[in-house]
């Protein structure tokens, strides 16, 4: 048992730039193995460090991990699939050879990998086989404990939009008390990217450092999206307080924003005095007019002459 947990950690150690396993290729399934979906075959990892490890680590990782499970028959071909890295490697999805193995692989969620503990869940859309789940493989309890987990699977399912919005609002920022109808969009994404590539020695070439600037509330104040999460992190040590148009700037998250590292609190929208909006107030009920009066024909008598 103790060769797995070697075997995971050499794995961990290499996870940024190990190399490519064999091409995975589909034609490897067994005919069988081809009855399973995709999506009973697939696992979400999440909570990833941004570029901190690359999809071939990835892969490499989670063949380790089976390679070395005692009931694993690594002569059936190679144990993942494939390997695909999201939203600039901050989730991935990673198809496994079998139902079995990606049942197996639920055990290793909260593993540690470059200082964040992986989400391991099954992806959206995702449904139990009409055969019934299929159990997975012996993971020795003292395997777990070598690597420091627990060995419970995490959520059954995952919300793989709730995830792009949470991405989105971990690489944004609330720009506020900013001199309303004197700085643009486009000013403010130029001021932005001046400031951060002094700092970062250069202004990111193919991958710009600002991927928008939106100006809201008529200049007051605005969203300001990064190409990642730690871009985001730097420009707010670098830009809170930092004069723009004679007023500093007052930054933080936005609303919605989750830390999924453990840092710091900083401070969110709300906490600098973001306004909210405030829906208008209901139109005053008028009350209905009074019918017209009737009037009833009478006839006028008639005149003695």
């Amino acid at each position: 048992t103790r060769a797995l947990g070697v075997a995971a950690q050499a794995a961990l150690e290499t996870a940024g730039g190990a190399p490519a396993l064999e091409p995975a290729a589909s034609s490897l399934l067994l005919p069988a193995q081809g009855l399973a979906t995709k999506k009973q075959r697939e696992l979400y990892v999440g909570n990833l460090t941004a570029n901190a490890i690359s999809a071939e680590g990835l892969r490499e990782l989670f063949a380790s991990l089976c390679a070395a499970l005692p009931d694993h028959d690594a002569s059936r071909g190679p144990a993942v699939i494939n390997a695909q890295l999201c939203e600039g490697g901050m989730f991935a999805f990673v198809e496994m050879q079998t139902e079995a193995l990606a049942s197996t692989m639920l055990r290793f969620h909260g593993l540690e990998v470059a200082g964040r503990p992986m989400k391991i869940g099954r992806p959206a859309g995702y449904l139990d086989p009409p055969h019934g789940p299929v159990p997975p493989l012996d993971v020795p309890m003292e395997v777990l404990k070598e690597l420091g987990i627990s060995g419970q699977v995490g959520p059954a399912r995952v919300d793989v939009l709730g995830q792009h919005v949470d991405a989105r609002k971990r690489r944004e920022l609330y720009v506020g008390n900013l001199t309303a109808g004197a700085v643009s969009g486009v000013m403010l994404r130029d001021h932005v990217t001046r400031v951060l590539a002094g700092a970062l020695g250069g202004d990111g070439g193919g991958n710009p450092i600002v991927r928008n600037a939106e100006i809201q509330a008529g200049g007051m104040f605005a969203f300001v999206e990064f190409r990642d999460e730690p871009t985001a992190t730097m420009a707010l040590a670098l830009l809170n307080g930092h004069d723009l148009c004679g007023r500093p700037l007052r930054v933080g998250r936005p609303a919605g924003y989750t830390d999924m590292g453990g840092a710091p609190e900083a401070p969110t929208a709300a906490s600098l005095g973001a306004p909210s909006y405030q829906p208008p107030p209901p139109a005053p009920e008028v009350a209905p007019r009074p019918p017209p009066p009737i009037y009833e024909s009478v006839e006028e008598p008639e005149l003695l002459g």
